[in-house]
C-alpha cells in the first residue's frame, strides 16, 4: 500500500509540474533552444496529444498549430489536423474547425481522418 501511495504522489507531482511547464512557456523555450529536426516534431506532437487527452484544448491547440506551421510534412499530420479541428470546436470556433475539416477532406482523402472529416463536414455544412 505504501508503494502505491508513493506512486500516486509521484504521478500527481508530475502532472502539476507538466502543467506548470507548459502553461508558463518554459517548455516552448526549452524545445526551441534544443531543436532537433528528427525528434522535435514528434515531441511537440506528443505534448499536443497529452494536452488534448487531458482536455486542455487551448494548450493542445497551441502545440498542434506549432507542428502544422513548422513541420507540415510529418506522417501524423492528418491526426494533428483532426485533433486541431476538435480543439477549435471545443473552444467555440466552428469556422476554424471547418477549415481544418476541409483541408482534411480535400488533402488527406485516403486517410481515416480524411474520411471522418468529410463526414463531419457533410453533417455540419447545412
Amino acid at each position: 500500500m505504501k508503494r502505491f501511495f508513493i506512486f500516486i504522489c509521484l504521478i500527481i507531482a508530475f502532472v502539476v509540474w507538466f502543467e506548470d511547464w507548459t502553461s508558463s512557456g518554459k517548455m516552448d523555450v526549452f524545445i526551441e533552444e534544443n531543436e532537433n529536426p528528427n525528434v522535435t516534431p514528434k515531441v511537440i506532437y506528443w505534448i499536443g496529444e497529452l494536452c488534448f487527452f487531458s482536455q486542455e484544448a487551448r494548450a493542445a491547440n497551441h502545440y498542434y498549430r506549432w507542428v502544422i506551421d513548422k513541420y507540415p510534412e510529418e506522417d501524423f499530420m492528418p491526426r494533428v489536423r483532426f485533433h486541431l479541428a476538435q480543439t477549435y470546436e471545443e473552444l467555440g470556433d466552428k469556422a476554424k474547425a471547418m477549415e481544418q475539416y476541409v483541408v482534411l477532406k480535400d488533402s488527406f482523402t485516403a486517410t481515416e481522418f480524411g474520411v471522418m472529416a468529410k463526414k463531419k463536414w457533410e453533417m455540419t455544412r447545412f
